[in-house]
């Protein structure tokens, strides 16, 4: 955790603010960081998980996230 606390301000700033803010609170399509309601989980062996092998990245084991495309299965069309 010291690694951590001396360097991940600036790696943070450098590879993940850019779509989750530069203080975590998340950005379009980015999910908030600063809150306990974490995707893949929040502890610091699930954090490093995910930072390891990506989310959709291709990489074995990544996280896997799908979000079905509504607007061509007509649930978002009004008047039906």
């Amino acid at each position: 955790m010291t690694i951590v606390n001396e360097s991940g301000p600036a790696l943070f700033k450098d590879n993940c603010a850019g779509c989750h803010g530069q203080e975590g609170n998340g950005g379009q399509y980015f999910p908030k960081l600063t809150d306990s309601s974490w995707l893949w989980g929040g502890s610091p062996d699930q954090i490093y998980k995910t930072l390891l092998v990506g989310i959709n990245s291709g990489v074995e084991g990544s996280r896997s996230a799908i979000m079905p495309a509504y607007g061509t299965t007509g649930i978002l069309d009004s008047t039906q």
